[in-house]
C-alpha cells in the first residue's frame, strides 16, 4: 500500500493547516479462471482482476508458447484487454496446430505501479474433431453369428432327391 498526502487548501487557495492522506494500492490480477473454448487453432484466455487500486488501471495478456515469467519483452504476444474489475478474457486465434503448449499471464499497471498474475497459466491446443470419417468395407462376406459360435445352422427346406429310373 502507498500513501500520498499533502496539506487542504481552502476555497481561497491558502493552506488550511489540515492534512489528507489518499491511500492506494497497486492493482492485483490473477490467471485463476485458466484457458476455455481450446481448439485446434484459437483459445480464450480468462483471467480476473481483483483490484484497480483506485486509479485508472490498464490490462495487458502475454502469451505464447515460451512462459516469458515477469519480463515483457520475453513474450511472444502482447493484447491490452480491459481496463475494469471482474473477469477479463483475450481471444487468440492462428495458435499452431497440436499438440502444442502455449502460456499467458496478465499484467496491471496504473499510476501507482503494476503486478502481474502469478503463476504464468498454460494449456494444450487440442487436436480437431474427426468429421465424415469413412468406414470402409472388407471384400470378404459379413461373419454370420453362427460361423462364429462353430455351430452349423440347421437346414430348413432339404433340396430335391435325384430320382433314380
Amino acid at each position: 500500500m502507498t500513501a500520498k498526502g499533502g496539506y487542504n487548501t481552502g476555497t481561497d487557495g491558502v493552506e488550511d493547516g489540515s492534512i489528507y492522506v489518499l491511500n492506494t494500492t497497486l492493482p492485483r490480477v490473477d490467471n485463476a479462471s485458466g484457458a476455455v473454448g481450446i481448439t485446434s487453432s484459437s483459445a480464450w484466455l480468462m483471467g480476473t482482476v481483483i483490484s484497480t487500486g483506485a486509479a485508472p488501471t490498464t490490462v495487458t495478456c502475454f502469451w505464447g508458447p515460451a512462459d516469458g515469467s515477469d519480463t515483457i519483452t520475453a513474450w511472444a504476444h502482447t493484447d491490452t484487454v480491459s481496463t475494469v474489475v471482474g473477469l477479463v478474457s483475450n481471444s487468440v486465434s492462428s495458435l499452431a496446430g497440436p499438440p502444442t503448449v502455449y502460456y499467458y499471464r496478465y499484467y496491471v499497471s496504473n499510476s501507482y505501479g503494476a503486478a502481474w498474475a502469478t503463476p504464468s497459466a498454460f494449456f494444450q491446443t487440442l487436436a480437431p474433431p474427426v468429421v465424415g470419417t469413412r468406414i470402409m468395407r472388407s471384400s470378404r462376406p459379413p461373419i454370420r453369428s453362427w460361423q462364429r459360435s462353430g455351430a452349423r445352422p440347421k437346414r430348413i427346406c432339404a433340396p430335391p432327391r435325384p430320382t433314380s429310373s
